[in-house]
């Protein structure tokens, strides 16, 4: 695929090193390369976006780094007194998406197992489960077997909550209380 594309970020004015209008890092990029660099790269793209120039465009992956490397041995580097350049390489580093870090391989833990028994509060069978040491589950004992005994457990609940009507003052559970109001107001 030809999507890659080489670059120049040129000096501003004149320095000890080399003279303006020379460049100072030759990079490899697609997309925004160019243009956005990493926080932690030690270069930078220049505050002035006319003194960021495209060298090629339309590169292979491999035709870039080719390139790269030839124009970074033409310049020379800084760093090893062989020219004018920042570039800490000699170019051909990297992949496509590289972001200048190193990462390292997640590796998972094995988690220790923890079996729970308990019996049910609506039909009385014996439940074993099993959870992971840490898992906030564990915090809560274990109380309902099935979603069918968890929905009669919650309509229990909600029939010992009684309601009083403002107006006759009769009181009653939660779940007549809606028709009862109906009723009532007419």
């Amino acid at each position: 695929m030809t999507r890659y594309y080489l670059y120049a970020y040129i000096r501003n004015k004149d320095s000890n090193t080399a003279k303006a209008g020379t460049p100072y890092y030759i990079g490899k990029g697609c997309g925004k390369r160019a243009w956005h660099h990493c926080k932690s790269d030690a270069i930078h793209p220049p505050k002035d976006l006319s003194k960021i120039i495209i060298l090629e465009r339309n590169l292979t992956e491999l035709g870039a780094f080719a390139l790269e490397r030839r124009l970074i041995r033409w310049w020379g580097r800084i760093d090893n007194h062989t020219g004018i350049l920042r570039n800490q390489s000699d170019g051909g580093q990297g992949g496509a998406f590289w972001t200048g870090k190193k990462r390292t391989p997640y590796v998972r833990k094995k988690s220790q197992k923890v079996q729970v028994t308990g019996i049910c509060k609506i039909c009385g069978t014996k439940i074993v489960r099993e959870y992971t040491k840490g898992d906030k589950r564990l915090l809560n004992p274990i109380e309902l077997c099935s979603h069918s005994c968890r929905n009669k457990y919650i309509t229990e609940k909600r029939r010992k909550i009684r309601a009083s009507c403002l107006k006759c003052k009769s009181e009653m559970s939660i779940f007549g209380f809606n028709w009862h109001i109906r009723c009532c107001t007419k």
